[in-house]
C-alpha cells in the first residue's frame, strides 16, 4: 500500500478587531463568578463591568468544535513605558441535561502585563487611532508561560503579540485593567 497522499496542516485566518468598541478606563479588573446567564456582550460601553467584549468559539452543544486559540495584539494611550494588563477568561457552560439548571464557569485562562511603546501607533481617523500606542512588551504573569501562552515581546519598539491556548472554552472574554499607569487599554484579537 502507497502512502504518496501530501498532507497539510492549515491555521485559520481570522481578521483583527477590536476586542472593546472603546477602550477600557477601568483600574482593577471586573470580578467574574459563576452565574446563570450566558456571558455576553461586544464591549460597546466604557463602563467594563457592565459591557464586556465576549466572543462564541463553539456552540452550546456537548462535543461541539471550538476555536482552537487567539492571538491578542494589546494597545491604548498614554505616555512611552505606561503599563496595564489584561486577563483572558474561557467560559464552560455545566450542564446535565436539564437547561433551568445550568450556570456558566468562568476560568481565567492568563493574565498578560503590557508595556506601551511610543513608536508603534495606530493612523489618524482610522479603526486604531494615532494617539494609541502598541505594546512593545508583554510578560505573562498568570498561565504557563511557552506552554498555554506565548508572549512575542520584542521590547524593542516593535509591536508585540501573544497567542492564547483556548482549551476548548465556549466562550472567551477579555477584560483589562489600566493599573493606574495607561490611560485606556485594549487590544486587538483575532481567532486561530
Amino acid at each position: 500500500m502507497s502512502c504518496d497522499a501530501a498532507v497539510m496542516l492549515m491555521t485559520m485566518s481570522d481578521r483583527f478587531r477590536r476586542v472593546r468598541q472603546t477602550n477600557c478606563t477601568d483600574n482593577g479588573f471586573p470580578s467574574r463568578l459563576i452565574q446563570a446567564a450566558r456571558p455576553s456582550g461586544n464591549g460597546n460601553s466604557a463602563a467594563q463591568a457592565t459591557a464586556s467584549a465576549v466572543f462564541d468559539l463553539g456552540t452550546d452543544m456537548a462535543g461541539s468544535a471550538a476555536q482552537n486559540g487567539l492571538v491578542l495584539k494589546p494597545y491604548g494611550a498614554g505616555s512611552n513605558n505606561n503599563t496595564f494588563s489584561l486577563r483572558v477568561i474561557g467560559w464552560r457552560k455545566i450542564d446535565e441535561g436539564d437547561p433551568a439548571t445550568s450556570i456558566w464557569d468562568p476560568t481565567v485562562l492568563c493574565e498578560l502585563a503590557v508595556t506601551l511603546s511610543s513608536t508603534p501607533i495606530g493612523v489618524a481617523g482610522k479603526v486604531i487611532l494615532a494617539t494609541d500606542l502598541f505594546a512593545d512588551t508583554i510578560a505573562v504573569t498568570y498561565g504557563n508561560a511557552n506552554v498555554s501562552v506565548e508572549a512575542v515581546s520584542p521590547a524593542n519598539d516593535i509591536a508585540a503579540h501573544a497567542v492564547v491556548d483556548l482549551k476548548g472554552f465556549q466562550l472567551v472574554e477579555v477584560t483589562f485593567t489600566t493599573g493606574g499607569s495607561a490611560t485606556n487599554c485594549n487590544a486587538l484579537i483575532a481567532l486561530l
